[in-house]
């Protein structure tokens, strides 16, 4: 059985762990993104159906 650091190729661990440290940071930041994201188009969701029934009570006023 060969031990991997034998392999001049391997990425050491310490790199590894960095690696997988900056990608943890950068998913956890785009998730916070993502949330913020869902939070503003679902306000605009509300506002966009608060608007319609506003239009709607008008136009039904005018008639």
């Amino acid at each position: 059985m060969t031990d991997d650091t034998d392999d001049p190729s391997a990425v050491p661990e310490s790199q590894t762990g960095k690696e997988l440290h900056n990608l943890r940071t950068r998913i956890d930041q785009q998730s916070k993104q993502l949330t913020r994201h869902a939070r503003e188009l679902t306000a605009l969701h509300n506002d966009l159906a608060e608007l319609d029934e506003r239009i709607d009570a008008h136009q039904h006023r005018e008639n």
